[in-house]
């Protein structure tokens, strides 16, 4: 039986200091703001698409989430995705990211009118975070009139 009570000191041992290291770690996810605001295509309300803010590590943000928001009329709201579920939410951390755009219809037939889109195209550059020229500070608190994002289509 002595034998045992060692290996039970370890176990609850090894248990508290799980407990301890996952509680400094934090469960509660990382803080996000509200994260929205207005994005024109050559100095207009852009109508649809998606826009994507990943972590910039070159200006020290090294978060594992990804923040979306669709586009609709001129306007976006971002939504966090992380590595942990309590990750995951409404608005965006704070610090540094990079901005993508992306849209799965741009230049295709319109589905509900069968027409094609002549409508401006984005340029391509914004379409990766390695070639995006827009990195922008997400920040507590936010700007009161929210984010500005300015695409072109050169």
């Amino acid at each position: 039986m002595s034998s045992w009570l060692p290996g039970v000191r370890i176990g609850v041992g090894c248990a508290l200091l799980v407990a301890a290291l996952v509680g400094a770690a934090g469960c509660g996810g990382v803080k996000r703001v509200p994260a929205g605001g207005t994005v024109t295509l050559d100095g207009q309300p852009l109508k649809e698409g998606i826009l994507e803010f990943v972590p910039d590590p070159s200006k020290g943000n090294t978060l594992r989430v990804s923040c979306t928001g669709p586009i609709s009329n001129g306007r976006f709201n971002l939504t966090t995705a992380g590595m942990n579920k309590a990750d995951n939410g409404q608005g965006a951390p704070v610090g540094w990211f990079k901005v993508r755009y992306m849209n799965p219809n741009e230049r295709g037939d319109d589905p509900n009118s069968k027409e094609k889109d002549r409508s401006p195209k984005v340029a391509d550059k914004y379409r990766s975070e390695e070639t995006t020229p827009i990195s922008i500070e997400m920040t507590d608190p936010p700007p009161a009139e929210g984010y500005t994002i300015e695409l072109t289509s050169k």
